[in-house]
């Protein structure tokens, strides 16, 4: 629709492109746009609960397969190899928590 980019050109140009003027839009415009485009807002931010952002360090395929392998771990009968890479697959859920 633009040719140039809106830093690169002048600001006559500029203001003739978004049909505006140095004072701004006239009521009528600003109506118009409005029901256009809608309000000009940022979406709003998603609340997370701590306990959401401790369990989503745990979605990464690989850590999914180290959960499970520290199970299988536990059922053939090293438990202590399973609890090692569960306490490990915690420290790094715990570490990722804390920094996010």
């Amino acid at each position: 629709m633009y040719s140039r980019k809106y830093w690169s050109m002048p600001n006559s140009d500029v203001l003739e492109q978004l049909e505006s003027s140095e004072n701004g839009l006239k009521p009528d415009q600003v109506h118009e746009r409005l029901a256009r485009f809608g309000v000009n807002e940022i979406g709003k931010k998603k609340v997370r609960t701590g306990l959401f952002i401790f369990l989503s360090q745990f979605k990464n395929p690989l850590v999914l397969i180290l959960l499970v392998a520290s199970i299988i771990s536990t059922l053939v009968g090293e438990l202590t190899n399973g609890l090692i890479i569960l306490v490990i697959v915690t420290i790094n859920g715990a570490l990722g928590f804390l920094q996010e």
